[in-house]
């Protein structure tokens, strides 16, 4: 077998996450069955060096080492990252052992196989039932005979000999070359040759079964060509677990003139694909079939060249790193994807042209790839590593141009290496090689190393929007619309590959400036038994595509064309339909345009979905329930409660629901109020001191409210007033939900503001009299003052306004001891009102700027406040905690884009949560970039001092760069693990369901909580809970009060309402206080209608009997004499006492587990 014989030690595999990768089989002390032929090497002790050998000086090649890392790495942390890194994907040495029996049995095999007899191709009788021809024969009829003879080579190819292979799907690749006694002369022409590579695939495979010699046999097709099968086999024993040996077939060298197959030729004929005979004098070219023949034609040729080239060690190191990072970007993957042999022909094409060189280490090789990619473009000027250009017959770079999105031609100079790479995948590789530079160029280098290998890139999480084309059957009509009659042929019938590049164009061209990137990919096709027919491409299910959106664009109603008089006017038209019209604009001209319809924020989000499905129904005739879109496929959880009057039927509700929007326009119209009362209080005169700021530092102003509050309306009942205009509720009434919205309203510094705490709260108490005095006087808002704040009405909405006295922090922290000294020290008290008068307004001030930038921040911190909420745990999460978190994904996004949908910024927040070490590592939310790299190394050095006393989630700002006031006390290590684990299962189950093309998938599903896991549920009257209508699956009574809803306008007799009564709230807090020793309670604050409730096991513990510790105890009398009582819980009196307190609320307690019984 031709084998390198001075090939590396060390080999290479290839992995998805890198992080995860493990070899378990090599930690194992035993033998399995098959490898008896290893031995175990007997563990040596290391022998103790002396002093000397500990001090001596370094060598100059350890001296070497430390200038690189300081010149290129920046970090010794990256240097042994990257060497773990290296070693980590690398298989075991000594399986190599075995693997090299395997291939040399299975070469021995090939050797003895007999030959068979002469039959024609159409004749495959000789085959057994159970092997099937892995290969579509469309059209069955075919010119040429077929017999098997052994293979005239067998040849290790790819990545295993070179040593640039990766885990964990480690495949050894063998070429089997089909001896020139089994071809015919014409077998070039229409399939004939694939016909005759897959009944020679399918005899060794009858022949490999027959034996028993592999313990697996499967069919696959080499990168997902459907006309390309491969062997695929697996060995017994435990090297199989590990490797597997994908046989491919290859032709002689000699079997025809490469020019044959040059792109502007023909090789096959239209009549004999279609059955049909036209007066077409002349077929049209095949370039892509040609490129499918030669490529199986230069395999040894490709091969010796990428030996040269990988005899060095930097070189090869460059090829794991690369391969590493287009497969964690999944860039790889599919039939249009990047391989692994296109990335090593790529870095010996950086040596042809000296951009990399011997000398370089894997990095520097991997990073001056990088570059090339971005810097160039191989769709307008490809790239060829052919140096002989002396055959006239050779076609030039013009010739493929002509065919091919991409090019990168192979070293014979007739094969183009990116034949089946769409242009959108290699823009999707360009794209990611830009930003994989400016990580290494803007981060530190220990981050940078995360990011470009370590973080995976999932099609999901990188798109803004994505959406399914299914019933692909629909485009075989698509062909004759786009005038694809040439490539149908090409691609042997294959209507999907024929029009794919169409479509493509169409969509770029209709989205525009709406979008960065266009992505496609299809679902993998996988290996199938021998036993069974090959796939075929109608069993296809789905395309999918994503769209990386640029905001600035993409909610854009209009797409202006053409003026009416030009010619570009008829094309414009052609192309929109129906769509396009013509416009009037203020400029006075009259042009061609097209105007989508949108009632909401939330409608215009989603304007690229009409631009899609209207462009495929014109262009490529496919329906719209053959699109399934999503992009706010988790809006619904965000829409506005639609209270609805008697009148309203329920058919129209969905529509009415839909129409409010997902609280955008309820956002705004806050933000109006706020800054009509910011003015009306800054034109207050008859203050004694002038107001220095106003900040809102409610969730709302930083667009982070699930639910935005609607404006507050006068209902058509009777209610408790209080002074005739203060609304106060009533026992037995249901009450809407109106919160107040918090407002520091900072004064200016006088030396005339008292040092003493009791005078200044009585000065704040005054001026929040006079300041709703003033309102009332002035402007006429209801407004209605108490000693901590002034609740004014403004637009419908209710104002918190609270006054702050910056100093009075300072006066807090002064600690005066027994003998008189004064100290300064922080307080729960002063840390408080820190926190709500200056830290909160900063946060929402930062938070607020961000949400300016990336207008998909409101919508993804929303989605994560339900998500957290839904699942019973908003109790011991802080909103603020949360808002950090979707804000880093802002901050920080690499290796993604900043979101540009809440969709998939709610993903990747999911996959935050469940990935992140929160144990080892500080969460670091760099707001403003205000810290510097000497800030961030400060921060680790006093979390790992320190961690013990930290939070189990520490998070840093530049507020509280050694302390995290947003995460203390909660969440416990306990909740922080619950999290992470419904974050984790959210995550898959979202996106098991994005890659499904249905259309009915209830996208709701990970907002359910589990509720086995709870000891107790205490179940809550509806009626008397105002936030039910929030639910994420709301009780359908509750849209149909008997109440009718009048929209919000300005009335003389206007009240202030009940603010921040939530029955829920308020019954929840009062069972912790009462029993937080006993159990912890865990509700959804948006739309929850239950109390769960779990026992803490340490208070079912026994204790001595105490008169002073009776509290919800039972005295338990010992049997035997002598002993001493204990007691234990009453659990009966203490879910009694749930019913009490709740009283007229608690509609009924359901028992779930009985594990506190203590006998």
């Amino acid at each position: 077998m031709k084998r390198r014989e001075d090939e590396e030690d060390k080999v290479s595999s290839d992995n998805s996450e890198v992080s995860s990768v493990s070899d378990t089989d090599d930690e194992e002390m035993e033998v399995a069955e098959g490898d008896n032929d290893e031995t175990l090497e007997p563990v040596t002790k290391k022998k103790r060096l002396a002093k000397t050998e500990l001090y001596k000086p370094p060598t100059n090649e350890e001296l070497a080492r430390l200038k690189e890392t300081e010149t290129l790495y920046q970090s010794s942390l990256f240097t042994m990252q990257i060497d773990e890194l290296l070693s980590e994907v690398q298989p075991a040495e000594k399986k190599r052992n075995t693997l090299e029996k395997v291939l040399d049995s299975f070469e021995e095999f090939l050797e003895k196989l007999p030959a068979s007899e002469q039959f024609d191709l159409t004749d495959q009788s000789w085959l057994p039932e159970s092997i099937k021809v892995p290969i579509i024969q469309e059209p069955y009829q075919s010119k040429g005979t077929f017999h098997f003879e052994k293979p005239s080579s067998v040849t290790v190819i790819g990545s295993y000999p070179l040593g640039t292979c990766t885990k964990p799907k480690t495949h050894v690749d063998v070429a089997i070359e089909m001896p020139k006694a089994c071809l015919q002369e014409k077998d070039y022409l229409n399939f004939r040759y694939h016909r005759k590579r897959a009944l020679y695939i399918a005899y060794i495979a009858w022949q490999i079964q027959r034996s028993k010699f592999m313990k697996e046999v499967k069919y696959s097709y080499k990168d997902g060509d459907h006309f390309k099968p491969i062997l695929v086999l697996r060995p017994s024993g435990r090297i199989g677990k590990t490797f597997s040996l994908q046989v491919h077939v290859s032709l002689p060298e000699a079997f025809c003139k490469l020019n044959r197959f040059h792109p502007d030729k023909n090789n096959v004929r239209t009549h004999w694909l279609t059955g049909v005979k036209t007066e077409q004098t002349e077929d049209m070219p095949t370039p892509h079939y040609n490129n499918s023949i030669a490529m199986d034609m230069t395999i040894n040729k490709n091969r010796h060249h990428l030996e040269r080239i990988c005899e060095y060690e930097g070189i090869k190191q460059g090829i794991v790193l690369l391969k590493v990072w287009i497969h964690q970007r999944q860039i790889d993957e599919g039939c249009h994807g990047f391989t692994g042999f296109v990335m090593s022909m790529l870095v010996s094409y950086l040596m042809l042209i000296r951009k990399v060189n011997y000398l370089m280490n894997g990095y520097q090789v991997m990073r001056n790839a990088l570059h090339f990619i971005a810097s160039t473009d191989w769709t307008s000027e490809g790239i060829s590593l052919c140096t002989d250009n002396d055959d006239p017959n050779q076609p030039i770079t013009a010739d493929f141009h002509k065919y091919y999105d991409v090019i990168f031609v192979d070293t014979s100079g007739f094969v183009n290496l990116c034949a089946n790479v769409t242009k959108s995948t290699y823009l999707q590789m360009k794209h990611e090689a830009e930003l994989s530079l400016q990580t290494i160029l803007s981060s530190s280098a220990v981050n940078s190393f995360h990011t470009l290998f370590m973080t995976p890139v999932p099609f999901q999480m990188k798109f803004d929007q994505i959406f399914h084309i299914s019933r692909l059957s629909n485009l075989k009509s698509a062909v004759a619309k786009f005038d694809d009659d040439d490539r149908l042929v090409d691609f042997g019938g294959n209507y999907v590959t024929a029009v794919l590049p169409s479509i493509i164009e169409v969509l770029e061209k209709g989205l525009g400036k709406r979008i960065k990137l266009l992505g496609m990919c299809q679902p993998d096709i996988k290996e199938w038994n021998v036993d069974q027919r090959a796939p075929h491409w109608k069993d296809l299910s789905h395309l999918t595509f994503g769209l990386l959106l640029d905001n600035e664009f993409a909610s854009s109603i209009l797409d202006k064309g053409p003026p009416a008089d030009t010619a570009e006017a008829a094309e414009f038209r052609s192309f929109w339909g129906e769509r396009s019209e013509l416009r009037r604009f203020q400029d006075a001209s009259i042009r061609e345009a097209v105007l989508w319809q949108c009632n909401t924020m939330a409608d215009r989000r989603l304007i690229c979905q009409q631009v899609v499905t209207h462009l495929l129904k014109l262009h490529a005739g496919m329906p719209q329930d053959s699109v399934t879109y999503l992009g706010g496929h988790l809006d619904p959880l965000l829409w506005q409660p639609l209270i609805q009057d008697e009148k309203n039927s329920a058919g129209n509700k969905k529509r009415r629901k839909e129409e409010t929007g997902t609280g955008d326009e309820e956002n705004l119209a806050v933000l109006h109020a706020f800054d009509s009362l910011n003015k009306m209080l800054r034109g207050l005169d008859d203050l004694p001191l002038s107001i220095a700021s106003i900040q809102g530092s409610s969730p709302i102003f930083r667009y982070a409210e699930v639910i935005p509050p609607s404006p507050a309306h006068k209902l058509n009942r009777k209610s408790l007033k209080i002074h005739g205009y203060i609304e106060g509720p009533l026992p037995q009434t249901p009450t809407h939900w109106t919160p107040a919205l918090k407002v520091i309203c900072t004064m200016e510094g006088s030396g005339k503001w008292p040092d003493d705490l009791p005078a200044i709260q009585a000065i704040k108490a005054a001026f929040h009299i006079k300041l709703a005095n003033l309102m009332r006087r002035k402007h006429g808002p209801v407004a209605a003052a108490t000693d901590k704040y002034a609740d004014i009405v403004q637009d419908g909405f209710v104002f918190r306004v609270m006054v702050a006295y910056p100093r009075e922090v300072l006066l807090l922290k002064k600690l005066k001891s027994p003998d008189g000294l004064v100290k300064v020290r922080d307080t729960k008290e002063s840390k408080m009102l820190d926190r709500e008068i200056s830290a909160l307004p900063k946060l929402t001030s930062a938070l607020h700027g961000i949400q300016q930038e990336c207008a998909a921040y409101s919508g993804t911190v929303r989605l994560a406040k339900r998500w957290i909420s839904s699942h019973l745990l908003s109790l011991y999460f802080q909103e603020e905690a949360i808002e950090l978190l979707v804000a880093y994904l802002f901050i920080k996004p690499e290796p993604f884009t900043p979101p540009g949908s809440s969709a998939v910024g709610f993903l990747r927040f999911l996959h935050l949560l469940s990935h992140y070490d929160w144990d080892r590592f500080p969460f670091v939310v760099n707001l403003n970039k205000a810290l510097t790299e000497p800030d961030f190394d400060e921060i680790h050095q006093r979390f790992k001092g320190n961690r013990s006393q930290l939070p189990a989630m520490f998070i840093s700002t530049p507020m509280y760069k050694y302390s995290s006031p947003w995460t203390s006390p909660e969440p416990s290590k306990q909740i922080l693990q619950r999290v992470v684990v419904l974050a984790k299962e959210s995550l898959e189950k979202l996106q098991e369901q994005m890659a499904r093309s249905e259309k009915s998938i209830d996208f709701r599903q990970v907002f359910r909580p589990v509720l086995n896991i709870y000891d107790v549920i205490i179940h809550l009257k509806t009626k008397y809970l105002p936030r039910c209508i929030e639910a994420v699956d709301p009780v359908e009574e509750i849209l149909k009060p008997k109440e009718k809803k009048e929209p919000y306008r300005h009335i003389t007799e206007e009240v202030l309402p009940v603010v921040n009564f939530d029955p829920l709230q308020k019954y929840v807090q009062e069972l912790k206080d009462s029993f937080g020793e006993l159990a912890m309670f865990f509700c959804d604050l948006h739309g929850g209608d239950f109390i769960a409730v779990v026992w803490k096991s340490k208070a079912f513990e026994r204790r001595p009997f105490k008169i002073s510790e009776l509290d919800c105890q039972i005295p338990k009398i010992p049997l035997a004499s002598g002993k001493e009582i204990d007691t234990c819980v009453d659990v009966k009196a203490v879910i009694e006492d749930f019913q009490i307190i709740g009283q007229g609320l608690v509609q009924s307690i359901e028992i779930m587990t009985e594990k506190w019984n203590i006998e």
